[in-house]
This record gives C-alpha cells, sequence and structure tokens, in this order.
C-alpha cells in the first residue's frame, strides 16, 4: 500500500497545469507572418540561380573549398574583413572605367535600377540591403569584374603597379573566387553594365561572353605554366639530390 501510494504522489507531481502564454503565442503569431529569408520565397523559381552551399557540404569539405579568400563578389561575403585586400582595388577599376568611358555614377547607378528587384530574386536569400546599397554594390563588383575581363583580354591595359597584374599568388586566388558558388552576380547585370560601359572601339570587338572564355582559358594556362614551372624545379632538385646521393 505504501508503495502504491508514493507512484501515485510522484505521478501526480509530474503533471504540470497548461496555462496559455500570450507573450509566447503573439511570437507565433509573428513568425507565421514573416516570410522566410534563409530560404526565399524567390529560391523556387526558375529566375533564382545563385544559391547557398548546403552546411553538408561545408562541414564535409571544409570552407576552403567554397569561401572566398581575396575578394567578395555579390552579397553574400560582403564586408568580410580578410576580403579588405581587394575591395580598394575594386574603387580603382571603377575610377579607371569613369575615366575612360566618361560615364558617370549616375549613368551605372540609372542602368542597373529598373533591374535590382529581378536581381534580388536571382539569390537563394533575402537580401537585406536597401535599394541604394544594393545597386551600389552590383555597380561596384559588377564594374570590377569587366575591367578584370578587359584588362586580360588587353582591350584595356594594365597599370605598371597594379598588384592584381604583378603578383601571380593574388591572380591565382581571383580565380578561384570568381568561381566559387556563392560569390557571384547574376549575368543579365554584367551583361548590363557590360553595354552601357562599351566604348566605341569596343562595339565592334569581343562579346561578353567571349571576354568570359578568354578570361579563364588565360588563367588556366597561367596556372598550368605556375605547375609546370614548379614541376620542372622539382625534377632539378631531386637531380641535384640523386647526384650528391651519388658522390
Amino acid at each position: 500500500m505504501g508503495s502504491n501510494s508514493v507512484d501515485q504522489n510522484n505521478h501526480h507531481e509530474a503533471i504540470e497545469v497548461f496555462q496559455l502564454d500570450r507573450r509566447r503565442l503573439d511570437s507565433l503569431h509573428q513568425k507565421l507572418s514573416t516570410q522566410p529569408s534563409l530560404l526565399s520565397q524567390s529560391a523556387g523559381r526558375v529566375t533564382c540561380s545563385i544559391f547557398r552551399v548546403p552546411q553538408t557540404f561545408i562541414d564535409h569539405n571544409g570552407q576552403a573549398l567554397y569561401y572566398p579568400d581575396v575578394v567578395s563578389i555579390g552579397p553574400f561575403h560582403r564586408g568580410k574583413p580578410h576580403l579588405q585586400i581587394i575591395q580598394e582595388r575594386k574603387y580603382q577599376y571603377l575610377a579607371q572605367l569613369l575615366s575612360r568611358t566618361k560615364l558617370s555614377l549616375e549613368d551605372l547607378f540609372n542602368s542597373l535600377q529598373h533591374l535590382q528587384e529581378k536581381a534580388r530574386e536571382s539569390y537563394s536569400e533575402t537580401i537585406l540591403l536597401d535599394a541604394h546599397d544594393f545597386v551600389e554594390l552590383m555597380v561596384v563588383d559588377g564594374c570590377f569584374v569587366l575591367e578584370l575581363f578587359r584588362k586580360v583580354a588587353k582591350l584595356v591595359r594594365f597599370a605598371n603597379d597594379d598588384p592584381i597584374a604583378s603578383m601571380s599568388w593574388i591572380f591565382s586566388f581571383l580565380l578561384r573566387d570568381l568561381l566559387r558558388l556563392e560569390n557571384q552576380l547574376p549575368f543579365f547585370v554584367l551583361q548590363k553594365l557590360f553595354e552601357v560601359s562599351r566604348s566605341e572601339e569596343e562595339r565592334n570587338g569581343p562579346s561578353l561572353q567571349t571576354l568570359i572564355l578568354t578570361f579563364f582559358s588565360y588563367a588556366v594556362q597561367k596556372l598550368d605554366d605556375v605547375t609546370e614551372k614548379f614541376h620542372n624545379q622539382q625534377l632539378r632538385m631531386n637531380f641535384v639530390a640523386y647526384q650528391n646521393f651519388r658522390k
């Protein structure tokens, strides 16, 4: 009898009387009316083309495979401290473009203003930037990429002291960063900026698609040259080591 009484008491003590918590209900109501931001409505549309890498991929392969090393392109990695190394160069490239083409910042901003919403829908996440900051991002990053393509294609000269041209390690990192899935701009943004900033001399020149192919073909060749040089150095070192061993 005593044992049954203890069990019943324990059972009663485990029961908690339910009471409505108005604060928690209000919080739930807010969640019901809030649009998803990490995987927005646009992510399910055909217009969406730029996605975050799934966390399981990052956990398995590491951040180094997916995150940029020296430059951010687009909003996903914007403002990260370790990417400021190229951020200042973006402004310099934009200044060079404006000086060469006689365009104004207003011309570039106005050319993208009507594409802003379409550009936002290209990303799988809600981009928490106001209209001006978002268009500025498109202009600065887009013009940097286009000027880089033009310089590699020799439509525009690299400055003699441009570290992107003179320091091979920067160019190698740039190449990889421009290929990273999260580090992209919508193609139609680049196309519009390309059309607006095209000089008279460029009108009969290569298309944007050709410039892109030229850039990555050159970059791959550059990497092949570096690899071959390293391989030849290794062969020489191995030969010297073998000769010393025979002595």
